[in-house]
């Protein structure tokens, strides 16, 4: 199995990773990846990936460089990896994909990288949002926004359509928050179907302001009727990515709290993450050490007395408001800290 050769913490490198030419010895298909070690200031321009993880299994090995080397990676992420192959903008080129590029057993390491997610993602040419093979609702949303025709549908084939792109599963990650809000550019990839971040977040204003009656309430069901409270979770979060995105200045300006109180609902695997996943977008007054050997509790505690520094709600005196005991436990019970005691 391929091993990672360690990372200069104090230069400050990263891994990144990038498709070979495949020599007649290999299977027919197969591509084999070479990884690379760069300081990140320098590093050559490269392409980031923001994707959803997946279950473990299945999982399948690819090659790494052609020493025979293989390592196991997840079902989503392969799937993915096989549709850049078949895209020659990407041939060739550089990326940073975190179940690749960081050690994942290596916890020293794996805090290093996490610290510097945020600049790894805004110093990227571009985002590359995977949304996963799709199916035939959401192609047709895609080439539908991509041409302009968007609006030239019935509101039930909008409404079936629009939905499967916007309770996408990916949208309720928490990791996604920091990869969408910090990056330069998006392209968003839905099996072998790509759409710009600009025209995705285009089709949505005029969507409320211009078109008929009908066609709001088939929008208002879309989000309140007939769809799974992770459905609206999700699609809530796509409008609040597209909502940031449209004022990235902000996000500095926000103290931890907003942020934790803004994604409490996303999820995450790693309950740590809940703090660690928004690092990106926290001003200085607002970073968390990251420590995946500190127990979660103390994380959480550390979050909660750096909101309680930095909120400006909070009197010198001591003196907090009702609203902010009200926030505060809605985020416990969201983060799962605090429960209500039912069973």
């Amino acid at each position: 199995m391929f091993r990672h050769q360690p990372l200069d913490d104090a230069k400050r490198e990263i891994r990144l990773v990038k498709s070979l030419p495949r020599p007649t010895s290999t299977e027919p298909g197969e591509a084999i990846f070479a990884i690379e070690k760069f300081e990140v200031t320098s590093s050559p321009p490269y392409y980031a990936l923001s994707y959803c993880w997946g279950p473990p299994t299945p999982a399948y090995s690819i090659a790494i460089d052609a020493d025979g080397a293989r390592m196991e990676i997840r079902d989503n992420l392969y799937q993915c990896l096989q549709v850049l192959q078949s895209h020659a903008a990407y041939s060739g080129v550089y990326f940073w994909i975190d179940q690749i590029c960081i050690d994942q057993d290596n916890t020293p390491e794996r805090n290093a990288q996490v610290q510097q997610m945020g600049s790894i993602y805004s110093k990227a040419q571009e985002v590359i949002t995977w949304l996963g093979q799709g199916e035939e609702d959401a192609y047709q949303a895609m080439e539908a926004i991509g041409s302009g025709n968007a609006f030239n549908v019935t509101p039930e084939e909008t409404k079936r359509h629009t939905r499967k792109l916007l309770t996408n599963p990916y949208w309720g990650r928490l990791w996604v928050a920091q990869e969408i809000l910090l990056a330069k550019q998006i392209t968003l990839l839905c099996g072998s179907r790509q759409l710009s971040w600009a025209l995705w977040s285009g089709f949505w204003p005029p969507l409320i302001h211009e078109v008929h009656v009908p066609y709001l309430f088939a929008l208002g069901e879309l989000f309140y009727g007939g769809a799974s409270n992770d459905d609206f979770k999700a699609s809530s979060a796509a409008q609040t990515f597209i909502r940031l995105r449209s004022n990235p200045n902000i996000l500095h300006l926000l103290p931890l709290w907003n942020h934790l109180a803004s994604f409490s609902t996303s999820k995450c695997q790693e309950p740590r993450d809940k703090v660690f996943g928004l690092h990106g977008f926290v001003g200085d007054k607002g970073q968390i050490e990251v420590d995946y050997a500190k127990p979660v509790v103390e994380i959480y505690v550390d979050a909660i007395n750096v909101s309680l520094d930095t909120t400006p709600r909070i009197s010198l005196s001591g003196g907090v408001d009702s609203g902010f005991y009200a926030e505060m436990l809605y985020l416990g019970l969201a983060m799962g800290v605090l429960t209500t005691g039912e069973h």
